[in-house]
């Protein structure tokens, strides 16, 4: 689950809310009844300064050694341990109809969340 706290752009009012975003509808709607999110706006639940949405299949996975150095694509036990200075994360590319849900979340909040995860 990703969890952001954002400015949303609302067209009545600009509001800081938390955006949390799950992986799939059971736990995104799970998650907003536990947090007091009770609006159901279809794609996504609102309310109590929160907004849960989900997308369906996880967003990003744990990048692989070879992303780090191409010395790691194939590695012996010698190379052990492969620890990278920092780890990092890569978005999956699947198109999907939530995906739009979750880049219009984006778009609101400014593209600030999205970027930070690249």
């Amino acid at each position: 689950m990703i969890i952001k706290n954002m400015y949303l752009c609302n067209p009545k009012q600009r509001k800081r809310m938390i955006v949390c975003i799950a992986e799939k509808p059971s736990v995104g709607r799970d998650i907003a009844r536990i947090i007091g999110a009770t609006t159901d706006k279809k794609t996504y639940m609102e309310g109590n300064g929160y907004q849960v949405t989900w997308t369906f299949g996880h967003l990003c996975c744990l990048k692989e050694p070879n992303d780090y150095s191409e010395n790691w694509k194939h590695w012996s036990l010698a190379a052990l341990p492969m620890i990278p200075p920092r780890f990092g994360i890569k978005l999956y590319r699947r198109p999907r109809h939530q995906e739009s849900v979750c880049h219009h979340r984006e778009t609101d909040a400014g593209g600030r969340w999205y970027h930070q995860l690249r």
